[in-house]
């Protein structure tokens, strides 16, 4: 069972475990009054170290060559307090991937919203390059977990069947939208058109997960918007349509 965690995987500045420092008044020259911080409060920050060392060591050597020793050990703590705190690596993997997809639904809900058709469409080109931008090392780390634990993970394999259906049925709708508002030509299947998407949006991921030097995600993400938008809507409505989407 996940259990859900309030992750800030940022890296701000942090006290020591066992103190807050807090200063008196500057007039009165007292040295800095070192207040004990609580057990939530060393809590949270030992489980946020050993979130980012799990991240780093996925991306270094993969979910098969990663255990809970390491991860305790490079958050710079005992080898068992990551077992004790995730209970099973399994579990611990399966919080790295779902922290990403809840950032990215997230944006999604926040960004898109109710807007509808094209405008929609082409959000979501958008929020695929935003969202690996703002967490590239947990994207990487996430789609890792996602394909080498598929195997020995049936729940995973279960979320990923159903994540992958949604990103399929949501640009179907899409473009059903668009044709009825007269934005986009009536040729096209919405099925075959949110399989074709889906597979050029994942496929363009897993080849940067792959090797993140061998080609610009953002720039092929939008080479093939550009193309598809030429493809599929309405000429007449298309300078309108781009226009009001920036």
């Amino acid at each position: 069972m996940l259990v859900s965690r309030n992750w800030d995987i940022g890296h701000p500045s942090e006290p020591s475990l066992g103190e807050i420092v807090t200063t008196n008044n500057i007039s009165d020259k007292k040295k800095p009054v070192r207040k004990r911080m609580t057990q939530a409060e060393r809590t949270a920050i030992s489980d946020k170290r050993m979130f980012q060392a799990a991240i780093k060591l996925i991306n270094q050597h993969g979910t098969h060559n990663t255990t809970l020793k390491d991860i305790g050990e490079l958050a710079g703590y005992s080898r068992g307090l990551a077992s004790a705190r995730f209970g099973s690596k399994l579990e611990l993997l399966d919080e790295v991937s779902e922290k990403f997809y809840t950032n990215w639904s997230e944006r999604t809900r926040q960004v898109i919203g109710d807007k509808r058709g094209i405008e929609a469409i082409m959000l979501a080109f958008d929020l695929v390059g935003v969202n690996i931008g703002a967490d590239t090392d947990l994207a990487r780390a996430s789609y890792i977990v996602s394909y080498e634990t598929l195997a020995s993970n049936p729940s995973k394999r279960e979320r990923l069947t159903k994540r992958h259906e949604d990103h399929r049925q949501q640009f179907a709708e899409w473009l059903q939208q668009a044709i009825d508002r007269g934005e986009a030509k009536s040729d096209r299947s919405p099925r075959q058109f949110g399989i074709e998407v889906s597979a050029v949006i994942f496929g363009l991921v897993y080849q940067w997960i792959v090797d993140p030097h061998a080609l610009d995600l953002e720039a092929e993400l939008g080479a093939y918007l550009h193309a598809l938008l030429d493809d599929i809507v309405v000429p007449e409505r298309r300078g309108q349509l781009i226009k009001a989407a920036e």
